[in-house]
């Protein structure tokens, strides 16, 4: 299969979208497909573009559709990864639903996003599906994972390259501040990883430059819980790591963390974010062996998007081959 993929930069700048296509591209070449960033004179049998953002700067709306008229057959896959809710960029939404009506199939990473486009305007009648974000299971994985002892403190982390404010950066500084306070104190300690946003000084957290890979696994690895505050994000990494590495995760009740944590941690509100940090402690042991069963790994996720292209490539050829006849 020949896939040409939409995107500004093959080596994106570090987060979710670079971890994917690194994963993505690995998986789909060494099953023997073939996976093109340049591809505006060439036929390819299907066309990726993940958001709206990631490419369409590049390419242009104009030059998507002359593509697709130029080359009929191409079966475009558009993957939803983003949302305004999130990130605050004015009027992504709309320009990714824009995009949206030259797709044949649109894979949403979580049922959250999914909602949240077809509330502004996405056709639920149309072909689409959801294929849940996975991490590389040769590094994220249990194997190593610290224990706890009832009466030890229970380590914390999170981690998160960007600074924006939804990141949850305000729960992470109200913990830091709970751990000059006890009980909290002799309960728990916070590591927080990667950047902070400049106005902010935590007084009680360990606070580590960001990681990558193997490092990062081994940091999160040495905790026993991993805290995510993150608002309306469609999906996210950071969570799916800290779970694929064997922590049970507290979680905000907002956007598609629900769906990704629900069965492998505790949920909290802004509200009651201090009573759920002493349940975490109660239900610790059980939630340790439950999480060792979270099926989020790169391979799985992978496999999806290989299928999908495959069969969307073979009703293409039955159905070119039905009207040759």
């Amino acid at each position: 299969m020949k896939i040409g993929v939409i995107i500004k930069d093959p080596n994106v700048e570090p987060g979710g979208l670079d971890q994917f296509f690194k994963y993505f591209t690995e998986y789909l070449e060494n099953l023997g497909h073939t996976l093109l960033y340049d591809f505006s004179n060439t036929p390819v049998d299907l066309m990726f573009l993940t958001h709206s953002n990631s490419g369409i700067a590049t390419h242009g709306l104009r030059v998507l559709e002359e593509y697709l008229i130029q080359y009929p057959g191409t079966i475009f896959v558009h993957r939803i990864n983003k949302c305004d809710e999130h990130f605050g960029f004015n009027g992504e939404n709309e320009k990714t639903l824009r995009v949206n009506t030259f797709a044949n199939y649109t894979v949403f990473i979580s049922s959250f996003v999914r909602d949240l486009y077809t509330s502004q305007g996405f056709d639920r009648r149309r072909p689409h599906s959801i294929i849940l974000n996975g991490a590389d299971e040769r590094i994220f994985n249990p194997s190593g994972r610290s224990d706890w002892k009832q009466g030890d403190r229970l380590r914390i982390i999170t981690h998160h390259l960007s600074t924006a404010y939804n990141k949850g950066f305000d729960i992470y500084a109200r913990l830091d501040s709970l751990l000059g306070l006890k009980p909290f104190s002799e309960l728990f300690e916070f590591t927080f990883v990667g950047n902070l946003p400049k106005d902010l000084r935590l007084k009680n957290t360990q606070v580590v430059s960001p990681l990558r890979g193997s490092e990062l696994a081994k940091v999160i690895k040495h905790h026993h819980v991993y805290l995510t505050a993150s608002r309306n994000e469609a999906a996210g990494m950071h969570h799916i790591e800290g779970m694929r590495c064997g922590l049970p995760v507290l979680y905000l009740n907002s956007g598609a963390l629900p769906e990704y944590c629900s069965s492998y941690g505790v949920e909290f509100t802004v509200v009651d974010f201090e009573k759920k940090l002493l349940t975490m402690v109660e239900r610790y042991p059980a939630l340790r062996e439950r999480v060792l069963h979270v099926p989020y790994t790169a391979d799985s996720m992978c496999s999806q998007y290989e299928t999908l292209f495959s069969d969307l490539l073979r009703r293409e050829r039955q159905k070119t081959s039905s009207a040759q006849v």
